[in-house]
C-alpha cells in the first residue's frame, strides 16, 4: 500500500484534514457534497485508512468481509453458511464478496472492505503467486485470515486444508479397486488448490506404477457441473478411454455422473468417479458419490477464532491450523458402499 496520508486526501478534495477524519469517523456530520468530494479524492490518490490503528482507538463496525472465488462451486455456499453461523453469535455481521476468478476484483474488494472500516476479512482459496502481494499489502492495515491449500504459505494467519493428501487418498483408493487408467478433471488450472490436487493425482499414479496420459486431464470452466459433463464427453471420445475420473470438486463429479447416467454407462463397473469437498448436497445424491470430505465446521470455527484474535491482538505472531480430510466411499467407486450417507462436516 502507498504511504498516502489524510492531508493528501484533504488537498485533493479541497477540504480540511478534519473533514477527511470526520468522513471516516462521523460521516453523517458532513454535507453530501463534501462526502462526495472526499470519496472521489480517496479513490484518486488510492488512500487506505489504517484500520488497525482505528480499532485500537475503539472504532469498530462489528462487520467482517468474506472473500471467495465464486458461488458456482457449491462448496463455497456451504463454507459461507458455516462461517456466517460461526461468527454471528460473536456479535459480528458478514458481508460476502466473490472475485469470479479475477485478481483485479480481489484488489477492489480488499479496498472496499478497508474503506468501509470492516474489522477484518477472511479470504478463501485466493492466495497464489498472482495475489500474495496484494494480500500482504492489505494485511498491513486490515486483520486477515486465509483458508488455503498452499503448504508453503506462512505469511498470513491461515487455516490449511490438506488437499494433496485428500486427492492422494482417493486416487489410491480407486487404484486399489482395480482401475488402471485414471483421468483427472478440474476447473481453473492456475489456482494453488488445483495444482495441489493435480500433483497428488500424479504422485498416486507414480507410486502405483501406472502411466500418466496427458489426454486424461481436463481443465474446464468456472461452472463445475458443466466442466464435469464436458470432461466426461471428452474422455469417452478418445481412443485410450479412462476407466475412472478423479474430480477436483464434488460439483465436477456430479457433472460427470450426469453424462454417464444419461447414456446408461455402468458406474463404477465401466467408469468410476470421485469428488472432493463433501458438500451437503451429496447426502441426497443417488448413486452415492465417493468424495474427500473437508471438516468444514472446524475450519470455519478456526478461521473465525483466528480472525477475532488478530483483531484483538494485532501484534501476535502468525498462526496456522492444519486440517486433514476424510475419504468417504460411495457407490461411484465401491459397489458395496452405502446408497446414501451424511457427509463429514465436523
Amino acid at each position: 500500500m502507498s504511504h498516502i496520508k489524510i492531508n493528501d486526501v484533504a488537498k485533493a478534495a479541497g477540504v480540511s484534514p478534519a473533514s477527511v477524519s470526520r468522513y471516516f469517523n462521523s460521516p453523517e456530520l458532513l454535507r453530501e457534497v463534501t462526502r462526495r468530494k472526499i470519496e472521489e479524492a480517496i479513490n484518486e490518490v488510492d488512500y487506505r485508512p489504517n484500520m488497525l490503528a482505528s480499532n485500537l482507538r475503539g472504532h469498530k463496525t462489528n462487520t467482517i468481509g468474506l472473500i471467495m472465488p465464486s458461488l458456482m462451486n457449491l462448496y463455497y455456499i456451504d463454507l459461507y453458511s458455516t462461517i456466517r453461523n460461526a461468527i454471528l453469535p460473536k456479535g459480528y455481521m458478514v458481508n460476502l464478496y466473490t472475485t469470479e476468478f479475477d485478481p483485479n476484483m480481489l484488489k477492489e474488494h480488499l479496498r472496499h472492505v478497508s474503506q468501509c472500516r470492516y474489522d477484518g476479512v477472511i479470504v478463501c482459496f485466493l492466495d497464489g503467486p498472482d495475489t500474495n502481494e496484494v494480500l500482504a499489502d492489505a494485511q498491513k492495515i486490515l486483520p486477515m485470515v486465509l483458508i488455503t491449500s498452499d503448504p508453503e504459505n506462512n505469511r498470513f494467519d491461515n487455516v490449511y486444508v490438506d488437499a494433496f493428501d485428500g486427492i492422494f487418498q482417493v486416487t489410491t483408493h480407486i487404484i486399489e479397486t482395480g482401475k488402471k487408467k485414471l483421468a483427472f478433471a478440474s476447473g481453473a488450472m492456475n489456482s494453488v488448490f488445483t495444482k495441489e490436487k493435480f500433483n497428488a493425482y500424479r504422485t498416486a499414479l507414480e507410486k502405483a506404477g501406472l502411466d500418466f496420459n496427458p489426454d486424461h486431464v481436463f481443465y474446464g470452466e468456472h461452472n463445475h457441473h458443466y466442466t464435469g459433463y464436458m470432461a466426461m464427453r471428452k474422455f469417452l471420445s478418445i481412443a485410450d478411454t479412462p476407466d475412472a475420473v478423479v474430480c477436483a470438486t464434488d460439483d465436477i463429479a456430479i457433472g460427470c455422473m450426469k453424462f454417464l447416467l444419461e447414456r446408461g454407462i455402468k458406474i463404477p463397473d465401466d467408469m468410476a468417479v470421485s469428488g472432493f469437498n463433501g458438500i451437503s448436497m451429496l447426502s441426497t445424491y443417488s448413486p452415492s458419490i465417493t468424495t474427500v470430505a473437508q471438516a468444514i465446521q472446524a475450519e470455519a470455527d478456526s478461521a473465525v477464532s483466528m480472525l477475532l484474535d488478530r483483531i484483538a491482538h494485532p501484534g501476535h505472531r502468525k498462526r496456522r491450523v492444519v486440517y486433514k480430510v476424510t475419504l468417504v466411499k460411495g457407490k461411484s467407486t465401491t459397489p458395496d458402499a452405502p446408497e446414501g450417507y451424511m457427509t463429514v462436516i465436523v
